[in-house]
């Protein structure tokens, strides 16, 4: 927690428009656990900023941080906030952008988690009920409060219950309260009905990798137009409610236990993974607009719950790419991985990959799985930039740089990390 004040209001950077972004902390200052909670990475939530300042007026009373130490940010996105858009002045959706750390937002936001090393993570937002996919058949979502977990395959916390009896945990409260919630489920026009996705784009699932926190979203239902003021009351209420509940729940637990279990050379770490479809349909509380109540619905679908790994590697000792791969080792730096420069002209053992068939894809946004071989070589082994596979960051890093890593760097358009044609691929492992 070094350069980090324990109480009060302060900046941790700018925004693309140069205005200042803030955070207020609450609590002991050697707390031996914590929170952080973000609001407002879409500029076009009111709702959730309103939740993250009630919240802070709560926290600011003796006794509610349960001596936790907790940050809040209430606006992560104040450009967007002005002009009433979802993304930044960049047109950056800054929940997209946590893998390629493009805006000065979340580049602020990452270094502060860096220095500040929570324990728990939790991102607020609001979701609109009506969807297209549920209009078909007069439903639309009528939850208050969706939350879910991180929950790409690589991460694992084994001293702690299974994620989902977390979430049950979190959520008991707000039942109690009268509120209706479940996991965070999407509707896609696929037809797909799923939880929230695996992939790294967002805090959720970036966050925890980078810095092993155990990381929440937590969604209020946004009032439909007609709806009285007092449904967005109940959107600020139950989202405030939701971050309590899991200021409750972490504060019994021991700290260590909060963050997910490192990955050491050697082990075995999942790159990619695919959804498992349930035998049984999805049925769940709706609002049914023929009705005007209400209602336990099937929705009709492919409901894939579960995530199967379908692709571990042995983690290396580090990770090398060559200087001149400017645009990769610029992320990498963005993201806070230390490096050093290899100079050494003697023989080294090193593993190479060969992309021997690129993988094909029908979402743009998603690498296929490319067919690969693994080759040793012992050769000089100069002009590259070596990156550690340390306790903290080995997961990120081989998410990051395998070739068949399903959200790694090698997707996106500009980088020069490819595996998307056949030949050598540009990192290298060192054993």
């Amino acid at each position: 927690m070094t350069g980090v004040d324990s109480i009060g209001l302060q900046p941790f950077g700018r925004s693309s428009q140069r205005r200042l972004l803030w955070l207020r902390t609450f609590g002991p200052h050697d707390a031996a656990r914590r929170l952080l909670v973000v609001a407002g990475q879409h500029g076009d939530e009111p709702l959730a900023r309103k939740a993250a300042v009630r919240l802070m007026g709560l926290l600011s009373k003796d006794g509610w941080t349960r001596g936790v130490s907790v940050a809040v940010v209430a606006d992560a996105n104040p450009d967007g906030k002005i002009a009433g858009t979802r993304s930044n002045a960049q047109g950056i959706d800054l929940n997209r952008d946590h893998l390629e750390l493009r805006s000065p937002e979340n580049q602020a936001l990452h270094q502060w988690i860096d220095r500040w090393r929570p324990h728990v993570i939790a991102d607020l937002h609001t979701y609109p009920a009506r969807r297209r996919v549920l209009r078909r058949h007069g439903l639309r979502w009528a939850q208050d409060v969706f939350a879910d977990f991180a929950t790409h395959p690589a991460l694992r916390w084994p001293f702690l219950p299974p994620p989902e009896q977390s979430l049950e945990e979190v959520l008991q409260p707000l039942r109690s309260n009268g509120f209706l919630c479940g996991r965070y489920t999407l509707a896609r026009p696929s037809g797909r009905i799923r939880h929230s996705t695996p992939d790294i784009v967002n805090l959720r699932n970036c966050a925890a990798l980078r810095s092993r926190a155990f990381s929440w979203i937590v969604e209020g239902r946004q009032p439909t137009a007609g709806e009285p003021a007092a449904a967005k009351r109940r959107c600020i209420v139950g989202l405030v409610e939701a971050v309590l509940s899991i200021l409750k729940w972490m504060s019994t637990l021991d700290p260590e236990h909060l963050l997910a279990q490192p990955a050491l050379p050697g082990d075995l770490v999942p790159v990619s993974c695919r959804y498992m479809r349930s035998d049984k349909p999805c049925r769940m509380p709706f609002w049914d607009d023929r009705q005007k109540r209400i209602v336990e619905a099937e929705l009709p679908g492919r409901f894939t719950p579960g995530l199967k790994v379908a692709k571990q590697i042995r983690l290396p000792a580090a990770y090398a790419i060559p200087c001149r791969l400017k645009r990769a080792l610029h992320l990498l730096k963005r993201h806070g991985f230390e490096s050093r420069v290899s100079c050494q002209e003697t023989l080294c053992r090193i593993e190479r990959y060969f992309i021997e068939e690129p993988g094909r894809s029908r979402n743009p946004n998603r690498l296929g799985k490319p067919r690969v071989s693994l080759s040793q070589a012992c050769e000089p082994f100069h002009e590259f930039r070596v990156f550690p596979t340390d306790a903290d960051r080995g997961l990120a890093l081989a998410i990051l740089l395998e070739p068949e890593s399903k959200y790694g760097v090698a997707r996106l358009d500009g980088c020069e990390l490819k595996a998307d044609r056949p030949g050598p691929y540009s990192v290298v492992r060192i054993p």
